[in-house]
């Protein structure tokens, strides 16, 4: 039996979504699989191990744990599913998060990513030069789920489910053809958020407008399977970081119903093809209000787009070909090779953990001071309490 262990520096949706995958990838296999946020691996922890998955490990604590494990033997993977290295400039890069990650990157045997961008681009700074890709697992029980779609509605149900960080791409191609939209179907549409409120005026338009709040990932599901939207929404921005994105929205929406509007571009255009499993808009408002029409209009279309997404899902994204492929890239998985040794102390490797998180707290703090002022920062610290609960419940 080979023992994988995963670490991560806290709850995020990568770590929850890969928890679950895992569960269900190695059920019925020889792999041990042991998630563990790392300030609370321990020695026998790395001990025990054959294989090391750090994931998104931008922590000096992570780094620490990696040499380690690499001293005794253990065979290392690095998992990242955005481009850290190349963040935004509204999002903040901290130096010794930026260092952390590429020791540690050049410390890994090989790097997996649902991203083939990702895979491309730094595969060569691993010690092995390997890479793989990773999808996300989707079991027969969810597929099982999807809400059939009666022909004739007389309401066509609009969703826009995203995160606070999306309203601006909302303001920028959604809103300014809202009137129109209302002109052409008024109350035969409706429009709702989740996990997202946009200031705009609601006595502007005669369709209904709901605003919900965002939940964890199998509440989220259900709450979405319920409502039984039509139609959902998901511009993204055509930029370098976005384009190492995966296609999580369109699995999403596919698994509850929904028959998506995506932007023309990476990640969306590695699996939609525009009418056939889903409607593709190019960045303009125009191009925006013509997709949207056409899968209004054309509810026939509509309805055999999410069908064919089903079936890709259920034949591209079941657990037995994705397991074959993650162990066809990672043979290490299936045996036991690493020899009996003693991992070092972590004693220091844990102070250095408490520094550099006192060191980030203040790092992240002015940044954001400078950029949105108290107010902002104050909001910031709410959403992240917010998204840490959330997490929370994600991981049980």
């Amino acid at each position: 039996m080979s023992n994988l262990l995963c670490i991560y520096k806290r709850e995020i949706p990568s770590v929850g979504i890969l928890r679950n995958m895992f569960q269900e990838l190695f059920v019925s296999t020889s792999v041990k699989c042991i998630f563990k946020m790392s300030k609370a691996v321990m020695r026998k922890d790395v001990d025990k191990a054959d294989v090391l998955l750090l994931i998104r490990p931008q922590d000096v604590l992570s780094l620490k744990i990696a040499e380690k494990a690499k001293k005794v033997g253990c065979f290392v993977i690095f998992y990242m599913d955005d481009d850290i290295f190349l963040l935004p400039e509204t999002l903040p890069s901290i130096p010794w998060r930026i260092k952390a990650l590429k020791y540690s990157l050049d410390l890994s045997d090989i790097i997996l990513s649902s991203s083939p961008r990702i895979c491309a681009k730094y595969k060569r700074m691993t010690r092995e030069n390997r890479s793989g890709i990773l999808h996300t697992v989707v079991s027969e029980e969810e597929l099982a789920l999807v809400p059939e779609k009666e022909q004739g509605c007389k309401c066509v149900k609009l969703v826009y489910a995203a995160g606070s960080s999306h309203e601006e791409l909302f303001m920028k191609y959604i809103f300014p053809i809202l009137s129109i939209l209302d002109k052409k179907y008024g109350r035969q549409i409706s429009l709702s958020f989740v996990g997202i409120h946009p200031q705009i005026d609601l006595d502007e338009f005669s369709f209904e407008v709901n605003f919900y709040k965002g939940l964890p990932l199998m509440e989220y599901r259900k709450f979405m399977r319920e409502k039984n939207f039509d139609i959902g929404l998901s511009p993204i921005k055509n930029d370098s970081f976005s384009k190492c994105k995966y296609f999580n929205k369109y699995i999403e929406y596919t698994l509850v119903g929904i028959t998506g509007v995506y932007s023309n571009c990476e990640p969306y255009t590695y699996v939609i093809k525009d009418g056939e499993n889903g409607f593709l808009a190019d960045a303009t408002e125009e191009s925006w209000l013509n997709a949207i029409c056409k899968a209004i209009d054309q509810e026939k279309v509509r309805n055999q787009c999410l069908k064919n997404a089903l079936y890709q899902l259920k034949s591209e994204f079941n657990d037995d070909k994705i397991r074959d492929e993650l162990l066809q890239n990672v043979p290490e998985l299936k045996k036991k090779s690493k020899k009996e040794s003693r991992c070092s102390s972590l004693f220091f490797a844990h102070v250095l953990y408490h520094i550099f998180s006192l060191a980030d707290i203040i790092y992240l703090g002015v940044f954001y001071m400078m950029r949105i002022g108290w107010s902002g920062v104050v909001q910031k610290v709410k959403d992240h309490i917010l998204d840490n609960k959330i997490n929370q419940k994600i991981s049980i």
